[in-house]
This record gives C-alpha cells, structure tokens and sequence, in this order.
C-alpha cells in the first residue's frame, strides 16, 4: 500500500487493500476527502492480468457505468452559462431530433431518462463504435411506448446528451469532459475513451474478478450478452 492517510480512516485502507489480495487480483487507489481535505489518497495491487506492474499514482482504471454522471455535468455546465434551458424541447438546438415525434421532448425530460428511447434496434458493432452515427440514429429514432414514463436510458444516454451537447458547442463529448470537467480541476486521470499518446495519465488492464474466471456459466452468459449487445440493442 502506497500514499498517505489519516490514521483515523485506517480502518477504510485495510478494507480496500483487503479487495487485492495476490497479483492476480488487480489493483486500484483510493482518496475521500472530507469537508473539501484529503484524509485518504491511496494506492495498492497491480495493473495488469499478469501481476507484473505495479500501481501507480498515474495509473488510471476503466470505470463502468460512470459516463453518465460527467455527460450529465457537461450539460449543466453549459446549462449554468445560459447556452441551453432545461425546459427547452432538444429539438431547439439539436434540429435532427424532432423527428418522429420528439419535437416537443425536453431537455429534462430527456435527462430524467422519460424520453422513450432507451432501446434501439438494429445497431451494429461498427455503430456503436461511431458517436456520429449512434448520435444521428438516435436523433432519427421513433420514441417507444415508454415516451414521458422513467425507463433507465443506461445504454443510450451518453449519445443523447453527446448529440445535444455537440448541437450546442460544436464539440464532441470526449472534448468537452477534457474542457468542462478535467481541465478546471487540474486532472489528466478524466477521459473519455483511452487517453491520447504522451498522455501522463496510463491505463491499467481490465481484470475479471478472480472468482468467476474459468467458470462456464459466466463464459457462456458473457458471449450471450456481447452477441446481444454486437447485434443491437433490445428496449429496456
């Protein structure tokens, strides 16, 4: 275990470094602060599946399911400088998104996941690696039978608010965390996607956990969900 910690949270460090407890485990860091002051700034384990690296200061993991949250603030940094309102269909600044009905949908509404569109059929793997082309689908896409109800957007809500957010600055999505989040917080560990050659920030592997690997259930459940999501989304 490496870095500094207030000898009142020691407890918090030995349950995180208990999370890694041979090579094989991974690795991580850890910091919470309290009352805006650093009390843990931590980090142990090993970035690769081989246990050969050790973790560093820099290194910086893939974290699932987070994007949301930062897509989200980049909206609402725009929303704090007046470029767009809340209560505004998305359609006044992303024109495409009319279509089929979402002429009236709002910006909160879409936001607070009500927009119906939280599947979309036929995507394929090279869609889904284009921003362009999931944002353009989306814009066109018919809203389902769940339109003003909650339905979590999980897999869709990062092209949504890329798309509005681009209507809006001209910027993509991967830009404007670096711009909007990363940059004022003095951070180069804050990307979308891969950080860019020369970066200081360096990846960490992605390591199953331990438990499961070698496990046939899991391996067939894993090539189902990737088949699922490689030939396109299902409604949620």
């Amino acid at each position: 275990m490496f870095g500094s910690v207030d000898p009142n949270f020691s407890c918090v460090v030995r349950g995180f470094s208990s999370l890694f407890p041979g090579r094989r485990f991974g690795g991580g860091a850890l910091a919470v602060y309290l009352d805006g002051q650093p009390v843990v700034d931590v980090w142990t384990g090993w970035s690769d599946r081989a246990g050969q690296l050790p973790w560093t200061a820099d290194r910086a993991p893939m974290v699932f399911s987070a994007t949301k949250g930062m897509a989200s603030t980049v909206i609402h940094r725009l929303a704090d400088r007046g470029l767009i309102d809340y209560e505004a269909p998305v359609a006044e600044y992303w024109r495409e998104f009319g279509a089929n009905g979402k002429s009236t949908l709002t910006i909160r509404e879409v936001m607070r996941h009500r927009g119906g569109l939280s599947g979309l059929r036929g995507a394929t793997q090279e869609d889904l690696l284009d921003h362009l082309v999931m944002e353009e689908r989306l814009a066109a896409a018919s809203p389902g039978r769940l339109l003003g109800k909650p339905a979590y957007h999980a897999l869709t809500f990062g092209w949504l608010m890329s798309g509005l957010a681009r209507a809006v600055t001209g910027k993509g999505m991967r830009a404007l965390i670096r711009e909007e989040l990363a940059e004022p917080l003095g951070t180069d560990g804050m990307h979308l996607g891969r950080p860019p050659a020369g970066a200081p920030t360096r990846v960490a592997e992605i390591i199953m956990p331990q438990h499961v690997i070698g496990n046939p259930i899991i391996g067939y459940a894993a090539r189902k969900v990737a088949t699922e999501l490689s030939g396109g989304f299902r409604s949620l």
